[in-house]
């Protein structure tokens, strides 16, 4: 419960609303204990009477405005669902921001929107950054595991969970592709390239089109990437849990079958296909029954293509494709036989169709063997063997259940071929990154089979991240030396007791299946015995008005379900004389199919959604399988270091960027995150450095302070703040405190503040009424003095007057006598030269005459040839040897060394360079260290500091490089044209660099660090118009960086900034300059966060702006610019056409 003294005049509180969940309003009066009602005005303006029975029942509090959209929700002051609610709704709706931190936890809110976020530009930003230093992002979480792995060697895991269309399969596909990205080599079929090829194929027999999701995955699915030691990917894995088959046989309205059936019947018409006998979807009964044959927006025959160019990638040869369709293609068939019961007995049925023909012969099997025991069945009685015919009902069934079954053991075995195609060499495996893509927690209006096992494997997985939560909030408490033991935690042990313990559900559930005539009904009343009458447990209750149902009290919600069908799909079995003709098929892949299905391991796949009829061949359960896979999951999981991805499904019309409250709040329950809150909350949620709440509270201290004894001025200060001393706790380096209390000193600071804008004010109104006196008294001596001053200088002007044209006078005869003296003189001069002139010329010709002769003399003598006594070097090619040699030969053997030389890594190691020095570089000193924390900022739970190795780079380093370059260019007498248009690429490395860095961490956004980023870029614009390097455009390439820097220096408050803003930043898109005001921290207390309402102003203004920049959100670094040369080139020259002679003596080179 939040201190009492919160609620007082002015407070937020969050009242719950029937149609928005939550809705913010603000107390009209303080409250005092023992009231009844609360005075509220609404967020619409009306004023209601909030009932309080007693302090329990007080609605939550709300966060101070600085809180607002914080990235990570752990945070908040008060941590409770509204809270939570609240701040994905601003970050999704009005920060556009789809991913947001939860503690260990990073939620994905669905856009159903293309957003230009998963860019390599993006994954180049991303690569080698701190997790707490980068926005949110499922490459965040990615790169913190691929990071630790290389770091520590142990495995890692990344486990994503969510409802269907909540985005688990997209978030798994990214997290892939930055894996191949950063571990990835060169080769064209690269490892790499086949992991990403897995994606398709398992999309095409794995995913379908339901009512929430266009293309939900109806499986679960793990994958291990293995790495090497030098952390590129190696090698990989596939488990696979939990397949839907009953949607082979049976689709709901507006659903579809698997993805893959309806490529195949687009591509009947191709050549290789006709032989399947394919039709069009609307005339197969397992393609029909939804009503919906295509997808928006999608190309089922492309599609079938990409999943052929996969299976292609991953060494599947095209005659084991056909074989693959062949089979596809005869379920389609097997859905289409017409089972009718017999004229003479209605208990009997028959089959006389022609597409068990067609199924027979794709298979391979005899039609007659296949239509007599899809008919009949035999049994033992007495120790003998009968065949007894089945109803029209019960052969339906059993052919639905061998269509369920070919599809299972198609898939399985689709796995297991791209497992042997990922699979690493032995040995060369250092560690891993497991992906798992499972269903989330469900709940619907009637629960199954289905449910309670899904239900039961996100017990599992909440009892992990439970214990895993735990453990680094322990560590924490251990590393900080706090009395961690009074921290209490939630644990659903008891839950997976009920399920999964001696006599728990799923044991008397497989009892009941070994039973000669065990039923459902039997079943739930074993239960009623076991768990409500003998022990009662308190997880499992009984529904009023029903005996066929139970109820079980899981973590995320109450859920009903209905016991129907749990034997027979507990059961999931077929006949055995059905298999026994497929192992005796003529196609050698329906034969392997079947063949492996012998020696199968008790934990294959198993289905929790299929047929109905059960044989002595297959013992184990599906509830007895999925419990030993979901163990071998837990231990895999256990043995790796967990980082957690919770999707969610913001509307159920899957509209971009609409925000439904009800469903999130839902869907909030069920992923756990509200459980991850309640951890948080349980323990100290806030927890500040000595020197953070020094600097962010020392107002609050009494008497002289200093930052030198921060921790002893906060043991000091704090009892007298905060009465109650188990709401905080000191730590080594950090003073923790419990949910509410940084609101409290929060208040207790704005109470402060108040109180010294008061006297600060009557101080400044004191000082501006002295400031006007001083001013008129100095104004009235000033017009005094001025007119003592005119009076003076008109007497003065008539002496100057005077005195003036005495001056004047005397000047006027000097220059007439000067004149004629300076023309006589100047006559003499002109003569005098003249004759100067004319004698020197005499004489420079007869020495140019005597020069001409003596050379004349001494050329006489000389021998014809200059060249004889030169002597032949060993380097010098002969004459005759030189004849014989291509035109330009040596020539071109040098150019081709020098467009081998390799320098593939200057562009890494000047944004390593680049960026720490222009955005982190402090070169005004002390600025940046008066800007105060505002919002609670600290390192993520489980992630390790950074080291720095040495000294980071300053603008003078960078300079240093550019110089030498510079010098080095110039001694080489690169003409000037090309080294303006290098250093314009360079430029532009430089700026895209530092600005897509810029955009991506908010510590980087204020405006002391604005201002010196933009004191950086000067030293770097004035370096380039010092060589002369402007005219290029080097210096106009850095504009968008400058054009940044401005909009975090400028106001941002009125619609005159607005504007201001939008004619400002030409270079910035709109995307960029949202980005910017969104990711705005103030500086300093004097500063405020850029509102909302200035943020959807600026928005407007530019969407009137014109579409000249482009969409995207970061620069592309990737970007290279023509380069033009003013000179003819010679003819291109490869290596492979040109012929060296051994009379050059270069064996030594070698052909690239």
């Amino acid at each position: 419960m939040a201190t009492l003294e919160l609620y007082s005049k002015g407070a937020n509180v969050w009242v719950p609303d029937p149609d928005a969940v939550w809705v913010s309003a603000q107390l009209l009066q303080d409250y005092r204990s023992g009231e009844k009602h609360l005075l509220l005005q609404l967020s619409n303006g009306n004023e209601v009477h909030y009932p309080v029975g007693s302090p329990s029942d007080l609605p939550p509090l709300g966060n101070p405005d600085i809180l607002e959209g914080e990235n990570d929700l752990t945070a908040l002051s008060f941590l409770h669902e509204p809270a939570v609610l609240h701040n994905l709704r601003v970050r999704f709706l009005d920060y556009s921001s789809i991913y947001t931190y939860c503690g260990i936890v990073l939620v994905a809110i669905n856009p159903y929107d293309q957003l230009p976020i998963y860019g390599e530009e993006v994954i180049d930003a991303y690569s080698g950054q701190d997790m707490a230093d980068m926005e949110p992002h499922i490459f965040s979480v990615a790169e913190e595991a691929y990071r630790t792995m290389i770091r520590s060697g142990k495995n890692q895991s990344i486990i994503i969970s969510g409802e269907s269309g909540s985005g688990k399969t997209v978030s798994a596909k990214f997290t892939m592709r930055y894996f191949a990205v950063v571990g990835g080599a060169a080769q064209q079929t690269s490892v790499e390239e086949r992991v990403l090829a897995s994606n398709p194929i398992m999309e095409s027999i794995g995913n379908a089109k339901t009512t929430r999701n266009d293309n939900s995955s109806r499986f679960g699915k793990y994958i291990e990437i293995g790495f090497g030691r030098k952390g590129d990917i190696i090698g990989a894995n596939m488990r696979t849990y939990l397949l839907e088959k009953s949607r082979v046989v049976f689709q709901a309205s507006t659903e579809r079958n698997y993805h893959i059936f309806y490529q195949l019947c687009a591509s009947r018409e191709l050549p290789e296909m006709r032989s399947l006998k394919l039709d069009a979807p609307e005339n197969f009964r397992y393609t029909n029954q939804g009503g919906e044959m295509q997808i928006p927006g999608t190309d089922d025959l492309s599609d079938l293509e990409r999943t052929r160019n996969a299976f292609t990638i991953l060494g599947v040869q095209p005659d084991q494709q056909m074989e693959l369709f062949r089979i596809l293609s005869a379920v389609l068939h097997l859905g289409n036989v017409n089972i009718q019961a017999s004229g003479r007995s209605s208990d009997r049925g028959y089959i006389d169709d022609r597409s068990l023909a067609v199924f027979s012969k794709l298979l391979g099997v005899e039609g007659s063997q296949m239509a007599h025991w899809l008919c009949h069945r035999r049994f033992a009685v007495g120790g003998e063997m009968l065949v007894k015919p089945m109803t029209g009902q019960q052969a339906v069934e059993a052919r639905d259940a061998l269509a369920k079954h070919i599809y299972g053991q198609l898939f399985a075995w689709t796995v297991q071929r791209l497992n042997s195609a990922l699979r690493a060499q032995q040995g060369r495996t250092k560690s891993f990154v497991g992906v798992l893509d499972i269903y989330g927690f469900e709940t619907f209006e009637r629960n199954s089979f289905e449910q309670f096992c899904i239900n039961y494997a996100n017990e599992k997985l909440q009892q992990q991240f439970n214990r895993h939560v735990f453990h680094l909030e322990q560590e924490e408490y251990v590393r900080e030396e706090l009395a961690w033991s009074r921290i209490e935690f939630s644990d659903n042990q008891q839950c997976i007791d009920l399920i999964e313990g001696q006599l728990g559900m799923f044991d008397l559930l497989d009892e009941e299946c070994r039973m000669p005539k065990g039923s459902d009904e039997s079943w739930v009343r074993k239960l009623y015995d076991q768990h409500l009458n003998s022990k009662p447990h308190p997880h499992f209750r009984k529904p009023r008005m029903s005996n066929s149902a139970f109820i079980v009290l899981h973590f995320a919600d109450t859920v009903q379900y209905e016991c129907d069908g749990f034997l027979d799909k507990n059961r999931d079995t077929v006949f055995e004389e059905l298999i026994n003709i497929l192992k005796a098929s003529q196609s050698e892949l329906v034969a392997e199919l079947f063949q492996q299905q012998r020696n199968a391991s008790p934990v294959a796949n198993g289905s929790i959604r299929s047929g109905k009829r059960a044989t002595r061949e297959h013992k184990l359960t599906v509830g007895f399988q999925f419990r030993q896979s979901l163990q071998m999951l837990m231990e895999t999981l256990n043995s790796t270091t967990p980082h957690y991805v919770r999707c969610i499904k913001p509307n159920d019309l899957k509209e971009p960027f609409l925000f439904d409250p009800k469903r999130t709040v839902q869907q909030l329950r069920a992923c756990g995150v509200l459980e991850t809150i309640r951890i948080s909350a349980a323990g100290y949620p806030s927890r500040w450095t000595y020197e953070e709440f020094f600097s962010r509270y020392r107002i609050l201290l009494r008497g002289p302070q200093s930052q030198d004894q921060a921790q002893a001025s906060c043991r000091q200060a704090l009892p007298q703040l905060i009465p109650d001393p188990d709401q905080y706790c000191f730590g080594k380096t950090k003073v923790f405190f419990r949910a509410g209390q940084v609101a409290l000193l929060e208040r207790l600071r704005a109470e402060r503040l108040r109180v010294a804008a008061v006297i600060i004010q009557s101080q400044v109104r004191g000082w501006l009424a002295r400031i006007r006196y001083t001013r008129i008294l100095w104004a009235t001596l000033t017009i005094q003095r001025y007119s003592r001053g005119a009076v003076g200088s008109r007497l003065a002007l008539i002496l100057r007057y005077t005195r003036a044209a005495l001056v004047i006078q005397k000047t006027y005869r000097m220059m007439v006598v000067r004149q004629l003296f300076f023309m006589i003189r100047h006559a003499t001069v002109t003569i005098q030269a003249f004759t100067r002139g004319m004698l020197e010329r005499r004489r420079y010709r007869l020495v140019s005459i005597y020069q001409l002769l003596k050379l004349t003399a001494l050329a006489w003598p000389c021998p014809l040839s200059a060249t004889a006594s030169l002597s032949v070097c060993a380097s010098d090619i002969r004459v005759d040897s030189a004849l014989s040699l291509a035109p330009g030969l040596p020539a071109s053997v040098l150019f081709l060394c020098v467009r081998q030389a390799d320098c593939s890594g200057d562009q890494a190691r000047a944004r390593s360079l680049c960026i720490p020095a222009l955005l982190e570089s402090e070169t005004i000193q002390g600025l940046s260290g008066s800007a105060v924390k505002l919002a609670v900022s600290r390192k993520r739970a489980g992630s390790d500091p950074r080291t720095v190795g040495g000294e980071a780079p300053t603008m003078a380093s960078v300079l240093r490089e550019l110089g030498a370059l510079h010098t080095a260019l110039t001694q080489q007498a690169l003409p000037k044209t090309l080294m303006e248009q290098a250093f314009h690429q360079l430029t532009y490395l430089i700026c895209a660099s530092a600005f897509n860095s810029l955009l991506l961490r908010k510590d980087m956004c204020s405006w002391s660090r604005g201002l010196q980023i933009r004191y950086n870029v000067s030293v770097l614009e004035e370096w380039l118009r010092g060589r002369g390097l402007q005219a290029g455009g080097a210096v106009a390439t850095l504009e968008p960086l400058i054009q940044a820097v401005q909009l975090l220096q400028v106001g941002k408050k009125t619609e005159a900034d607005a504007q201001g803003i939008v004619r400002t930043c030409s270079a910035l898109s709109s995307q960029q300059i949202v980005k910017i005001l969104t990711l705005y921290t103030p500086h300093s207390d004097l500063d405020e966060r850029v509102t909302l309402n200035f943020i959807r102003s600026v928005q407007g203004l530019l969407k009137g702006r014109s579409n000249s920049q482009p969409s995207q959100l970061l620069m592309d670094v990737r970007r290279v610019f023509p380069v033009i040369f003013l000179y003819s080139p010679p003819p291109v020259l490869s290596a492979e056409q040109l012929v060296i002679p051994d009379s050059l003596k270069i064996s030594f080179l070698r052909k690239a």
